[in-house]
């Protein structure tokens, strides 16, 4: 897609089952030093500016793989930065992090979609979140919610984990005993969970939430053997003209939690899909805001002409020995990002002609 004798290029392989990349990107950046990003920081404004102005530098992060080229049908071509995604990662598990933004991305035009955002969090009984650290276990919990909101109604949603709760002694703003993460180290899985709903009275609510607890109290007894165990259930809206308050909430249930690194939850939990949705949204993107370019991009839209952007997905190899399957990828992989490219936002960047 272009030239330039700076760049070189390495073999990155995947198996079928995800993404692996080895633990120790998951560290500091190399950029410039007059940054510290020794600690986590909570604002989401402030780290989203220091991170772009390091990319705008031509700088990575230590957590950068390399890149991957794409272009659309007209001859504009792309970069976009791999990271290692890590939640406890200083650099994707930021807020305001080009991880964040992705998936914040992502998510804008489906929540778009939706006449007002009903916002309900499912909290996994404490006793039981022993029964609840591994792959198969919550998947199979989230599948049990999906399937229960669609029976009530709710044929569409966007729905991910947070496996942490906010610190208690800073108030999610971050001190010592967090590490200024703003995030404790205590497993305390619980669903995020954005409906096409909006005000609810309380008595309704309430009705609702009984069932609710009732047919929980079941599912938890059958998976872990105990009785009495009742998931809590909270809910609040954010009515579709508010637009502050809907990017809020996105940017809120969107942000990594798992900061503090606790070992047994990152290896149960290795290539695990924590963001997920149901039901049929549009597939078109029209986003007029501030966040325009980063929706197009992160949706694979090009920003010169709106056609879509083809990216180099890789491809699959045999081993002709075992017949074993591997996926391949060309990562390109820059000393520096060359003058020609400009990085435009969260890790994507144009190659200018």
């Amino acid at each position: 897609m272009f030239t330039t004798d700076k760049i070189t290029t390495i073999q990155i392989e995947k198996d079928k089952a995800g993404s692996y990349y080895p633990e120790s990107f998951a560290k500091v950046h190399n950029g410039s030093l007059k940054y510290n990003r020794n600690k986590f920081n909570t604002s989401y404004n402030e780290n989203k500016a220091i991170l772009k102005e390091i990319l705008d530098q031509g700088l990575t992060l230590s957590c950068t793989a390399g890149y991957i080229a794409g272009g659309c049908s007209k001859g504009t071509n792309y970069l976009k930065a791999v990271f290692c995604g890590k939640e406890w990662c200083e650099n994707c598990g930021q807020d305001g992090s080009p991880v964040h933004l992705r998936r914040l991305g992502r998510w804008i035009p489906k929540a778009d979609q939706f006449k007002n955002l009903g916002y309900l969090v499912i909290t996994i009984p404490e006793t039981a979140r022993s029964f609840f650290k591994d792959k198969k276990s919550l998947s199979d919990f989230r599948t049990y919610i999906k399937r229960k909101l669609q029976r009530d109604g709710y044929d569409k949603g966007l729905i991910r984990y947070h496996y942490f709760g906010d610190c208690k002694s800073c108030k999610a703003e971050g001190c010592k005993f967090c590490r200024y993460t703003g995030i404790n180290n205590k497993y305390h899985p619980h669903l995020n969970v954005i409906l096409d709903s909006g005000y609810i009275k309380k008595s309704e609510f309430e009705k609702y939430a009984e069932s609710f607890r009732s047919d929980l109290t079941k599912y938890f007894e059958k998976k872990t053997k105990l009785k009495g165990l009742e998931g809590n259930i909270h809910y609040s809206y954010v009515a579709g003209s508010n637009s502050a308050k809907k990017m809020h909430l996105l940017k809120y249930v969107t942000r990594s939690t798992h900061r503090n690194y606790v070992k047994e939850i990152a290896d149960n939990l290795k290539g695990f899909r924590t963001t997920s949705c149901w039901g049929k949204f549009e597939h078109k993107v029209e986003v007029k805001t501030e966040n325009s370019d980063l929706v197009n991009l992160t949706n694979g839209k090009c920003l010169c002409c709106g056609e879509k952007i083809k990216w180099d997905t890789g491809y699959y190899i045999t081993d002709i020995t075992t017949g074993e399957m591997k996926y391949k990828r060309t990562i390109i992989k820059p000393d520096k990002i060359p003058d020609k490219i400009k990085h435009l936002i969260a890790g994507y960047y144009i190659i200018n002609q």
